[in-house]
């Protein structure tokens, strides 16, 4: 059983030196961030159109859910008062 124990742990080590030197070579490659960093701009210069129409959009559904809120409570108040006035003419 601590044979076993005793290969796990190993492979476990053997396993954590891979991944550390793979990322230590890939950190240290010369020109990975520039790299990196041009590609996330390319993205972000490419996806900038995109949601200037999408929040455009946006902001004209709730205008227009705003505009017609505001009309359905003006008609409703203007009944209110259309109401009122008749019970006031009927005493």
């Amino acid at each position: 059983m601590n044979l076993w124990k005793g290969l796990w742990r190993m492979t476990l080590c053997i396993l954590f030196v891979i991944g550390f030197s793979y990322g230590f070579v890939q950190a240290s490659e010369p020109g990975a961030s520039e790299k990196a960093l041009h590609e996330v701009q390319e993205s972000q210069e490419e996806a900038k159109p995109e949601l200037q129409h999408e929040m455009k959009g946006e902001a004209q559904e709730k205008a227009q859910e705003m505009k017609s809120g505001c009309e359905e409570e003006a008609s409703e108040t203007q009944q209110d008062v259309e109401h009122k006035m008749h019970e006031t003419k009927g005493e």
